[in-house]
């Protein structure tokens, strides 16, 4: 997966309602393509409009012969706050999913609120326009939102603490990269703010489920 502008742009324009750190209501938005990935300057509707600059980076952990590892680079940049972005193909190869528990939309916020809170702690409702699958057992255990207009599983998965690395995650994954594909979506995306607990699991999770791309997010002073 190669940058392009055309594509990155309506993806980064549809998930500013989650409003983290680089993706919030825009008051206005320039994209520009660099040698070492890609700068977003934006004012967004938060401390009266204030300008960030955000920087993009393609990340490679194991890079071909005379390639730049940015993922190395990108952490002597001296970033105010820190994020990731996962890309995958809706028709992955995802690693081997839970097949006991059953997947199914959800009809009762309560239930993924109880999830929300097992996992980390606290709830966040879903955007408007999402569709809310819900993964049960004897009771809920995982879930996740899907943005079905640009393919993005707003805030992750969730699955509850007592239930982790049970391939539930990957089940969601699987079922929501489904759900994308069967609308014509041919990739789907994860973002994940860093520095609020749990990263090193969480990226672990994503990263061992193949994602196409992964992209790191920094925010320069």
């Amino acid at each position: 997966m190669t940058w392009d502008l055309k594509g990155f742009i309506p993806w980064y324009k549809g998930i500013t309602q989650l409003r983290v750190f680089w993706a919030r209501p825009l008051i206005s938005f320039e994209a520009l393509k660099v040698d070492e990935g890609l700068v977003i300057r934006g004012r967004w509707r938060y401390r009266r409009g204030e300008q960030a600059f955000v920087l993009f980076v393609n990340v490679a952990p194991e890079p071909e012969e005379g390639r730049v590892n940015l993922y190395l680079g990108t952490e002597e940049l001296d970033c105010r706050k820190r994020g990731v972005v996962f890309f995958y193909r809706t028709d992955n190869d995802f690693l081997e999913l839970n097949q006991e528990v059953r997947v199914e939309l959800a009809d009762d916020l309560r239930l993924v609120e109880m999830v929300q809170r097992r996992s980390w702690g606290f709830f966040v409702p879903p955007p408007p326009g999402r569709v809310v699958l819900l993964a049960l057992d004897d009771g809920p255990v995982g879930s996740v939102y899907v943005n079905p207009e640009n393919g993005n599983l707003d805030y992750g998965v969730h699955v509850i603490r007592e239930r982790w690395r049970q391939r539930i995650g990957t089940r969601l994954l699987v079922e929501a990269a489904h759900y994308l594909r069967e609308r014509g979506l041919p990739r789907m995306s994860v973002v994940r703010v860093l520095g609020r607990g749990s990263d090193k699991r969480a990226l672990s999770f994503y990263r061992a489920n193949k994602p196409l791309l992964e992209l790191k997010a920094c925010e320069l002073g």
